[in-house]
């Protein structure tokens, strides 16, 4: 089926960058500023008016991360009239850490340790704010055409109802979405350390061989331990 473009005020030239299974990301551009950006629009309606809400003040909790180096700025927000939640971003033309896991593409350990560095001063500064991020995988650090790596997707549980094991990727999911309990800062910390050791060694720690791992083995294989990665200081 193919992608139809979101109708945003002042917003055009859409081409499609990435399909997720709950979200489409477009490049736009928009109008008043004459630059391109990426719009991230979430598959999953807000029916109710209290989703709606939570929404915005998630949105608006995000733009008032954006001044950290670490995150991915926002520039705006809303809702369209199908009921669909968007996001206006800044565009990070190196694409996501998802090609780094190729073994093609693998980085060195300092390399992947500054990004460990940096994530994880944006997940602080987040929770300094009572901000949980709750999806924290390799598809949600972006690069920008400085280099420079920002997470994106911070705290936006109504549009994608990411703090449930319903709503992240398996692979780096913490063990509070796979037992389906409240989620806490230790989960971002989690999900940072997961997507690190993947980065690594090309895999997740819970699917070393690269075969997805159902939810159910998943809740079987926490308390067991993570096998260490050769070769890594």
């Amino acid at each position: 089926m193919p992608l139809v473009p979101p109708d945003i005020p002042a917003i055009s030239e859409w081409r499609p960058l990435a399909r997720g299974g709950f979200s489409v990301v477009w490049q736009a551009r928009q109008e008043t500023l004459d630059r391109l950006v990426a719009v991230k629009v979430y598959q999953r309606s807000l029916i109710s008016e209290s989703e709606k809400r939570r929404f915005q003040a998630e949105a608006r909790a995000a733009g008032n991360l954006s001044d950290h180096p670490g995150i991915v700025t926002v520039y705006d927000g809303g809702i369209l009239a199908d009921g669909r939640p968007y996001l206006v971003m800044k565009l990070c033309s190196g694409g996501s850490l998802t090609p780094w896991l190729r073994p093609e593409n693998r980085q060195s350990d300092e390399r992947i340790r500054s990004v460990g560095v940096r994530i994880a001063d944006a997940l602080a500064t987040a929770h300094a704010q009572n901000m949980l991020h709750g999806d924290v995988k390799p598809a949600n650090i972006l690069v920008d055409s400085y280099g420079n790596v920002g997470l994106a997707d911070f705290g936006l549980t109504a549009a994608s109802g990411s703090h449930s094991a319903d709503g992240v990727t398996l692979a780096y999911a913490s063990p509070e979405a796979i037992r389906r309990q409240a989620p806490t800062e230790l989960s971002d910390v989690y999900q940072l350390a997961a997507t690190l050791y993947a980065l690594l060694s090309g895999n997740p720690p819970r699917e070393p061989n690269g075969h997805a791992t159902s939810l159910a083995d998943l809740s079987a294989q926490l308390d067991q331990p993570v096998s260490p990665l050769p070769g890594v200081d």
